[in-house]
């Protein structure tokens, strides 16, 4: 084992949502915590940007609330935020043809026939074979589009009866009202960190976590600086681990893997059917906004299921000359090994494509732009997970405790939120419950909450 020369009562790896949730109903006088975080900020996928010269925050990673889950707007009220619901106001590229695009009468149709906890569980793309012959080769472009985007997953792999649950967690899978945080994602974050302020609590940024020695009632992490040099060990009682399921399924050799001595292959075949997704998102800033001087004024969102970049959205009702591009899935794959000059080029030849533009010139209205390609982040490598075939309870498998003394948070842990921030706050708050009730028969203080926001 490394030299150790600090202890600690609890160690919580990692800086965000889930991370920051746990330490939050944790804190306290009597328990010293040390919060270990990789990256030279906190947040983890939560990342937003205030640039110079953009009229909105942008967000890096995650950018909308989904629905009303609880989860989240708890956090949103208690942080007093303002948040506001996005333009509806759907447009679809159809044969070089520019229309308003209703989605909902497609997937209400979709979405009433997905298995239930009872029938046999199959792929997205072979659900549809099965269960909707009767969808024009249009309408199924459509849903396979919608699916492997909203959920970055494979429509071959994603699991139909986990579409339907999840679905029903945070409304209709996706077919609901959609909210941003008027100042940024970011600030949920701030409210939380705000939480952990004791003289107990330690937040150690730039530092990243190699190894995790462990035996029941003890783990000693061995940590290294991000220019690689060995920091001294921190001995626990405990570690919660939030490490996003990316970095968990990476090797130990490889930058930001993490070895687990002993080794948890029992967790990790249980938990095999658990997927983490790419995305790239594409945030460019035009000289004007020249889609408001066209059919597509008061636009939301863009659709062009056969295009490089299927997805686009704006910021309206904020009316500002930024456009964002997402992949997810099957469509970041296809781009997530280039440079991001080469994906802005692909993208802006994408999205002259489907506005029938000349690409000189759209290039020409380019003001800024940046890329988010979250595979291609050592201490993410993908954007958020989802569940394949087979894998309903994987989830829960991953959040089980072992031996009272490793402990699991994360929103690929939450078995109906995966992928969203509100999974990844109540996971924290759960994993933390379970560290107190296993390590320190302590009940929730009075000033916690006992649930989760």
């Amino acid at each position: 084992m490394a030299r150790c020369n600090e202890e600690c009562d609890i160690v919580i790896i990692g800086a965000g949502a889930a991370g920051l949730a746990a330490a939050r109903l944790l804190a306290s006088p009597d328990r010293k915590i040390t919060i270990i975080e990789a990256r030279n900020r906190v947040g983890g996928r939560i990342s937003t940007n205030r640039l110079p010269g953009w009229p909105v925050p942008l967000e890096a990673a995650a950018e909308f609330i989904h629905g009303e889950p609880a989860e989240i707007w708890d956090a949103v009220r208690a942080s007093h935020v303002a948040a506001y619901e996005v333009s509806e106001r759907h447009f679809e590229s159809v044969h070089g043809r520019l229309q308003k695009y209703d989605f909902g009468e497609l997937w209400d149709r979709i979405f009433d026939r997905l298995p239930r906890s009872s029938a046999k569980d199959l792929s997205f793309a072979d659900f549809l074979d099965r269960d909707c012959p009767d969808l024009t080769l249009e309408e199924r472009t459509h849903a396979i589009a919608f699916v492997e985007g909203f959920n970055a997953a494979d429509s071959h792999v994603i699991s139909s009866r986990w579409l339907w649950e999840t679905g029903m967690a945070i409304g209709r899978g996706g077919n609901a009202s959609a909210y941003r945080i008027q100042d940024g994602y970011s600030r949920i974050i701030d409210y939380l960190l705000a939480g952990t302020f004791s003289r107990s609590t330690q937040l150690r940024l730039n530092t990243i976590v190699s190894r995790i020695d462990w035996t029941p009632g003890e783990v000693e992490i061995e940590l290294v600086s991000t220019t690689g040099i060995p920091l001294p060990a921190i001995r626990a009682s405990a570690a919660l681990i939030t490490l996003p399921l990316g970095v968990l399924r990476s090797t130990p050799q490889s930058e930001g893997g993490v070895r687990f001595e002993p080794d948890l292959p029992q967790k990790w075949n249980a938990t095999a059917a658990l997927q983490m997704g790419s995305v790239i998102k594409i945030v460019l800033q035009f000289q004007n906004a020249f889609w408001e001087d066209s059919e597509l004024s008061g636009m939301g969102f863009l659709h062009a299921p056969n295009e490089t970049v299927p997805t686009w959205s704006t910021t309206h009702p904020m009316r500002t000359a930024v456009l964002t591009a997402w992949l997810g899935g099957p469509a970041a794959e296809r781009l997530v090994n280039l440079n991001s000059a080469a994906i802005v080029g692909e993208s802006l030849d994408s999205l002259a494509r489907t506005l029938r533009e000349d690409p000189g010139r759209l290039a020409q209205r380019l003001k800024d732009w940046h890329v988010f390609n979250w595979r291609r982040d050592p201490f993410a490598r993908g954007a958020y997970s989802y569940v394949g075939v087979g894998g309903i309870d994987a989830p829960n498998q991953l959040a089980e405790p072992v031996e009272a003394t490793l402990f699991f948070a994360g929103e690929a842990t939450h078995e109906r939120l995966n992928g969203t921030v509100g999974g990844a706050i109540s996971s924290g708050y759960r994993a933390a419950r379970e560290v107190q009730q296993q390590t320190c028969a302590e009940e929730v203080p009075s000033n916690q909450p006992a649930g989760s926001l």
